[in-house]
């Protein structure tokens, strides 16, 4: 970085942290504020804190400025700021600012564990190792084997003009449950996805080796390594991408949508057949299920799962402690600091009751939550889940048809 870049990105610093009123809306969102109660942790204290420093009064190198790598970059403070202040725009300038000019804390990650998650993030959204190799590949926080490639056991390709459903890259070598229930479902309401084996990954499971906490500091060409092959997976995906799409995981349409395309969702879909088609799904007896809706998606009744959730009869949803924050998932961060996922996690399942029906949108959430499913009885499903085991009710002009 020269003089001159330096001067543009402290000025684009400046801009972007003076939009803050302080507000405090943020810190709801804020996984690592919401576990710790810590100002320092939050965004309003991070912004506090890139102002001291643009005026003088905190050295770049300082102690204070590591808060920045806790920061789990989910963005889902953005979502409540009524300023719309960029804060992960202001979190990647410090980070690009220290990883520069080499002012970065000591580490207790070593290299070995980061080229480690890089190798698997690589073999994972790899669609050669997917297809050829993946039979093997282990994901230590999921506690299972990989089961090959869904989408190419299932399809031989993606059909010209058919809707597609596109999978999250962990969903098709681990979760192929998820999968058919959505493929599934949606014959139930009349309609057809397919799969398209050719399906590239689009770059989401790169983004916390890209733009995450110290280790991305500490080892500067791996992450550029890393940067320049999320950039070429992203290419990827756009270029392939069909015109009737719908994602299965928020993870991955968040990642391409920024969480406000509601016409790739797939759950939005599922909620406009129902109304389209006189659809109604109920329980006979009723239920109750806990919601933690993806971190940097939609929230309330702008949510298309949290919609579609409501319209089952018999069914109360309730949200999960500190529902807009992320649940220390985000992107492999159980992975890369389990001890900070942990914490997060922790927090979220205090106080469900025992044998609690918890709902994910991700595989980053699912992965997250997995290791608690023992503790009281806890069920960890996605919404597909709970669409499948509900009753359907077609209504028609002379009456009813039950399935």
């Amino acid at each position: 970085m020269n003089e001159k870049q330096l001067e543009e990105k402290l000025s684009l610093l400046d801009q972007l942290q003076s939009a803050c009123t302080h507000c405090g809306l943020c810190s709801e969102a804020c996984a690592t504020f919401q576990s710790t109660g810590w100002e320092h942790e939050s965004p309003r204290g991070r912004l506090q804190l890139a102002n001291r420093f643009l005026h003088g009064n905190i050295q770049l190198k300082s102690d204070a400025l590591s808060t920045f790598d806790r920061c789990l970059g989910c963005q889902a403070c953005e979502s409540l700021c009524p300023q719309k202040v960029s804060y992960h725009q202001v979190r990647q300038i410090i980070q690009d600012i220290r990883r520069d000019l080499k002012l970065h804390p000591s580490t207790e990650m070593t290299s070995h564990l980061y080229q480690q998650w890089m190798t698997l993030a690589y073999r994972v959204s790899n669609i050669r190792w997917r297809h050829y190799g993946a039979k093997w590949l282990k994901v230590p926080s999921l506690k299972c084997k990989s089961l090959g490639s869904y989408t190419r056991q299932h399809r031989k390709g993606g059909c010209s003009g058919q809707p597609i459903l596109a999978v999250c890259c962990v969903q098709d070598l681990f979760q192929h449950e998820a999968i058919s229930q959505a493929l599934a479902f949606t014959r139930l309401l009349g309609e057809n996805l397919d799969l398209d084996r050719h399906q590239p990954c689009c770059g989401a499971i790169f983004e916390r080796l890209v733009h995450g906490g110290e280790e991305s500091l500490c080892y500067p060409k791996q992450q550029q390594k890393i940067a320049d092959l999320q950039n070429k997976t992203h290419q990827s995906f756009l270029k392939w991408m069909p015109k009737r799409l719908y994602f299965l995981s928020k993870g991955c349409q968040c990642h391409l949508s920024k969480g406000e395309d509601q016409t790739v969702d797939f759950y939005a879909w599922i909620e406009s057949l129902l109304i389209q088609k006189n659809i109604i799904l109920h329980f006979s007896e009723p239920r109750t299920v806990y919601y933690q809706p993806y971190c940097r998606s939609l929230k309330g009744a702008d949510d298309s799962i949290w919609r579609l959730l409501h319209r089952i009869k018999g069914l109360t949803i309730r949200e999960i402690t500190s529902a807009q924050s992320c649940c220390g998932g985000y992107c492999g961060e159980a992975l890369l600091h389990p001890e900070s996922s942990q914490k997060i996690v922790k927090h979220k399942i205090y106080y469900l009751p025992q044998k609690a029906t918890l709902i994910v949108t991700s595989p980053d959430c699912w992965g997250s939550f997995k290791n608690y499913e023992g503790n009281n009885e806890l069920k960890i499903c996605y919404p597909v889940q709970i669409l499948m085991e509900a009753s359907i009710t077609h209504l028609t002009q002379h009456g009813v048809h039950l399935n």
